[in-house]
């Protein structure tokens, strides 16, 4: 469970509901962390899109989103 916590640190975590006692969690420092609300998150989902422009290339541009559902994403 350490190593899911530690990689959902630039995810967007939510905890729905935790039931699992602090003598279990003491030495999880990411769990914790992450049950307390302690880290800023970053949204996990991108669209890499090329937008076409009146330069002769194409510009990649990455959009990131908090859901997978997005409007920038069709």
């Amino acid at each position: 469970m350490e190593q899911d916590s530690a990689s959902l640190l630039r995810a967007e975590p939510l905890v729905h509901y935790n039931d699992i006692p602090e003598t279990e969690t003491v030495g999880m420092q990411y769990f914790k962390k992450l049950s307390d609300g302690q880290f800023p998150t970053v949204p996990p989902y991108l669209s890499r899109q090329s937008i076409k422009t009146a330069a002769q290339a194409a510009v990649t541009v990455n959009v990131y989103s908090k859901s997978a559902s997005s409007r920038y994403g069709k």
